[in-house]
């Protein structure tokens, strides 16, 4: 499973958006290098778990996690 996450600027619809777009390009990106689409799902949390508040915090929100689906 890929987390898509954002920073908390911009609304919320765009920042689920924005994860969503994050997130398939980081699938494509794998599938393209033989992962099986089949076993790669995104999940956009938007800014949903946003706290930073200075510019260095804030880049480090704007990511996508794996995680094992079991």
């Amino acid at each position: 499973m890929l987390e898509a996450h954002a920073d908390s600027v911009g609304t919320e619809e765009y920042n689920i958006l924005l994860t969503e777009k994050r997130g398939q390009k980081v699938k494509d990106f794998l599938v393209e290098k033989g992962v099986s689409a089949d076993n790669v799902r995104v999940v956009a949390k938007g800014s949903l778990e946003a706290t930073a508040t200075t510019e260095s915090e804030m880049a480090k929100e704007r990511k996508v996690k794996f995680f094992k689906e079991e």
